[in-house]
């Protein structure tokens, strides 16, 4: 992935147009690919990703985003919450579970899975799709993003231990589905990395670039 600076970063939050745009294009292939793997609808993920470059820089700026790591961890946790609520609604407590079953798993470890790679994104995207929408939410958060446990539970509004708990559910489901012999969660994450595409659609392209170019406001500027 290209690099941007903590320069263009200030300045893009600042209302730069130009920098706005170098961020979108280094960052548009792994958004869009996130968005695609927790949605799995493409004018959908138009829509979400329009309100991330919508919203990103105001929140960038609230919490005073000084540097590129920074804003690269808000902007997938942005990206994150906007998918939640686009598949989930407004409501807080959707991925709510028993408080007995959150504390039974909290010393739970990450499950390996049985599958071969060699299959394909293929095979591990049809195991994927028999997750319900929760499990999938946030096992996907955590392998395609390297989210931490509390990392998905401030996005799910929720403690760390759903979030394990989810990940662990969707761990032995995947195990049912994918194929025998070997496959570890490093070798998911990578297999994920390998099918990430090249570029985006035009239409994906083209309703972002409109979103940043509209959202300049009165003292933002036009180059």
């Amino acid at each position: 992935m290209k690099s941007v600076s903590d320069k263009a970063i200030r300045k893009a939050i600042k209302g730069k147009r130009k920098q706005k745009k170098i961020i979108f294009d280094t960052y548009k292939v792994d958004l869009f690919y996130l968005c695609e793997l927790l949605i799995d609808d493409e004018k959908s993920v138009n829509a979400v990703m329009g309100k991330v470059f919508e919203s990103i820089w105001k929140k960038a700026e609230a919490k005073s985003i000084q540097d590129a790591d920074d804003f690269k961890s808000l902007l997938y946790s942005v990206t994150c919450k906007t998918c939640r609520q686009h598949i989930f609604g407004k409501d807080v407590n959707i991925f709510k579970v028993n408080k007995t079953t959150a504390v039974d798993i909290l010393g739970s470890e990450r499950t390996e899975f049985t599958g071969n790679v060699d299959s394909g994104f293929i095979c591990l995207n049809k195991a994927l799709n028999k997750l319900n929408s929760k499990q999938r939410f946030v096992f996907v958060s955590v392998e395609a993003c390297d989210f931490s446990f509390k990392e998905i539970g401030t996005i799910i509004k929720q403690r760390d231990a759903v979030a394990r708990y989810y990940y662990n559910c969707a761990s032995i489901e995947l195990s049912r589905e994918l194929p025998e012999n070997v496959l570890t969660i490093d070798k998911v994450a990578s297999l994920l990395e390998k099918n990430r595409p090249n570029t985006i659609p035009e239409e994906t392209e083209l309703y972002c670039l409109n979103i940043i170019k509209k959202k300049q406001g009165k003292k933002h500027e036009k180059k």
